[in-house]
């Protein structure tokens, strides 16, 4: 399924001499605009990159020291294959002006948390620069197919330091494991003449708090199955006319079916399907009832929701799901998040999470909660936005979960599907599947 994204590329500010180094350096800076192209995306790291563009390149004989690779990894959902026909990588060239002659990928299987062995390599492949200063796309031919698994890719331009300079693949926030980098040769004197985190062991840092690379994985999937059913809530509202909704999670909790409170109605166009369709009634009478008291409790979670025909340019606070017993736990657009931004808090621990715009849509909107690292992510479209450093949660209440609206507050005003309460923290590679998959197939 086409849809049309925001490639993220990396125009570096020139200064002055071309060639301002005698021997290759490790970094550049430079900013990011924005892009528009039609691709089916199968991966996308983009959202958080940054301004610093880190070597990883094929240098001349004279320089041979200094070849080195970055490398990032990615997941392939259980029960997906990928076809991968491009790869977009956000760069720049500094000490010089470029191009590049051609690119070398490699794709590595995960060996504990680094690159392991190799399963695809492309050599001195053509690329296309739109902008000419270092962002490329790197076509496929034939196709990079790989399985359900964790695997790395490494991207290195092959550019002589004398004629063109050198070129930096663009930092990026974190995402999954720490990027990595490799400097066989030894030239740059960094602790990594085989594969190591790029920070936290080869001390190679752009801007603090930026680990990894950006980019892009194009393609085509196949297999189907591979976004598991939610284990506690999924409402896919496929049932216009009727008042009741199968909860379609596996165990699920709550009750079989959720009740349409009020003026909720099921019809209009979904992500899939139908969908559910709020007025912005009161959230006292116009509800999706769950049946659910609320007992996540201390366990990761993640949820996932599609909006659409949302109000623009509104201070209404418009609510979308969550339970005031549960710490007040609650969903919104607009207020403290901004105008037409949707939020994510609770009071007590007290913590917001804001993202967006995301009105008048149609957006799917996830977050995760990993009790294992303390952060709550926030995903626009399937890429990744925002995080925030939270203390150990926990989701638990005395009342009833509601989906369309919160407490007494203003509930959804618009369109909502493909409502989904996992209690794990998916992949990342899952969370952009949600985005494009269809539904799974529930009986």
């Amino acid at each position: 399924m086409k849809q049309l994204f925001s490639v993220l590329f990396l125009f570096v500010f020139i200064s002055g001499l071309a060639l301002a180094q005698d021997t290759p350096t490790l970094f550049g800076k430079g900013k990011v605009q924005t892009i528009q192209r039609d691709l089916d995306v199968l991966y996308d790291q983009t959202a958080g990159a940054g301004g610093v563009s880190l070597v990883s390149q094929n240098f001349e004989a004279s320089f041979d020291v200094y070849d080195c690779q970055g490398a990032d990894d990615f997941e392939v959902p259980a029960g997906e294959t990928w076809s991968i026909e491009s790869i977009d990588v956000p760069g720049a060239y500094f000490n010089g002006v470029g191009p590049a002659n051609s690119f070398n990928v490699w794709f590595y299987n995960d060996a504990s948390g680094l690159p392991g062995t190799e399963v695809a390599s492309v050599m001195n492949a053509s690329f296309t620069d739109p902008g000419g200063l270092g962002s490329v796309t790197i076509d496929f031919s034939p196709a990079i197919d790989l399985s359900e698994g964790t695997y790395w890719v490494s991207v290195q331009a092959n550019i002589d330091f004398g004629v063109g300079g050198e070129w930096g693949w663009t930092e990026h926030l974190p995402v999954n494991t720490e990027s990595a980098w490799q400097n066989p040769g030894g030239g740059f004197a960094l602790p990594c003449t085989s594969w190591g985190y790029r920070v936290t062991t080869c001390t190679l840092t752009g801007t603090s708090g930026y680990t990894d690379y950006a980019f892009r994985l194009n393609g085509t999937s196949g297999g189907g199955g591979g976004y598991s059913v939610p284990e506690v809530l999924y409402y896919i509202f496929d049932d216009a006319g009727m008042t009741t909704t199968p909860n379609y999670a596996v165990p699920g909790r709550g009750s079989a079916d959720g009740t349409l409170m009020g003026g909720m109605t099921m019809g209009g166009t979904g992500q899939f399907g139908d969908a559910l369709v709020g007025t912005g009634g009161s959230s006292s009478t116009d509800y999706v009832s769950t049946g659910w008291t609320t007992d996540i409790a201390a366990s990761d979670w993640t949820i996932s929701l599609w909006l659409s025909d949302l109000p623009v340019g509104q201070t209404t606070l418009y609510y979308f799901f969550g339970d005031n017993t549960a710490g007040s736990f609650r969903c919104f657009m607009n207020g403290v998040a901004g105008q037409d931004w949707i939020a994510l808090r609770q009071t007590t621990p007290s913590w917001s999470l804001y993202i967006g715009p995301i009105a008048p849509g149609p957006t799917v909107v996830t977050f995760v909660y990993d009790s294992g690292s303390l952060v709550v992510k926030g995903y626009l479209n399937g890429a990744y936005v925002d995080q925030i450093a939270v203390s150990a949660l926990n989701i638990t209440g005395t009342g009833e979960f509601k989906v369309g609206g919160y407490s007494t507050s203003v509930g959804l005003q618009g369109s909502m599907d493909e409502y989904r309460f996992y209690d794990r923290a998916l992949s990342d590679a899952e969370i952009a599947g949600l985005a494009k998959a269809p539904p799974v197939e529930v009986v």
